[in-house]
């Protein structure tokens, strides 16, 4: 397949257009993001530069705040590595629809897939097949609306008091509070978030605040697993 027929009009603004809820919410979110990383001290270029490379809301806020934490660079690789690994499900059951892109184009569509336009994505193609044009103009759109946001954040950040600033920081996951609510309609997709959120807060009072998010997320995958095997053999 050529660089050309990713790009059919039709289907690249459609992906465009389409995306514009994801748009109307990156950009306030990004906003947050560039707020909290300018008071954090990143600076506008490193604040910036993380937008553009790592392209990760959940993973960008958690670095700042680790970094705002004193926590190595270790501890924060690791971190982000952990909650980005969800990206790798996710364009793997995206990659049955694009067989007929050519390999050197991959990277290129699946740099930018997000939680929110992974979502929009497999919904339009399930049963109908991949447009890789489409999720094109889907992910240019989210990308931009994410930089934007957090240019504006970055600029404004000096000016936003400090007390704000704070409640700025929970604004993704208060996002994805809400996505998650939705998602869970099993019994055992609830073991794994509550025992997530527990282990999560047991070892941030009482070992680490910075690997609790790593061991919280291990032992939740752990138990989940360990009861869907149960559930499946009653």
């Amino acid at each position: 397949m050529t660089p050309g027929a990713w790009t059919k009009k039709s289907s690249y603004i459609q992906g465009i257009w389409d995306a514009f809820p994801i748009i109307m919410g990156f950009i306030p979110i990004g906003t947050a993001y560039g707020v909290v990383a300018q008071q954090a001290g990143m600076g506008i270029g490193k604040t910036l530069l993380m937008s553009l490379i790592v392209f990760a809301g959940a993973s960008q806020f958690i670095g700042v705040s680790l970094m705002s934490a004193g926590a190595g660079f270790i501890e924060v690789v690791l971190t982000t590595f952990v909650v980005n690994l969800r990206h790798v499900l996710m364009t793997a059951s995206l990659s049955p629809y694009l067989k007929d892109v050519s390999r050197r184009f991959i990277p290129v569509l699946s740099f930018q897939v997000t939680d929110e336009t992974y979502a929009l994505s497999i919904s339009k193609f399930a049963g109908k097949g991949g447009d890789p044009g489409y999720l094109l103009g889907l992910n240019n759109a989210a990308y931009a609306a994410w930089f934007l946001g957090s240019l504006t954040g970055a600029l404004i950040g000096s000016y936003v008091p400090a007390v704000m600033s704070h409640s700025l920081s929970f604004a993704l996951p208060a996002m994805f509070i809400g996505l998650l609510f939705f998602q869970v309609k099993k019994a055992g997709e609830l073991w794994v978030v509550g025992s997530a959120a527990i282990f999560s807060t047991v070892f941030y009072f009482t070992f680490s605040r910075t690997w609790n998010i790593i061991l919280a997320a291990i032992l939740a995958s752990v138990i989940g697993m360990l009861v869907e095997r149960w559930t499946e053999e009653s």
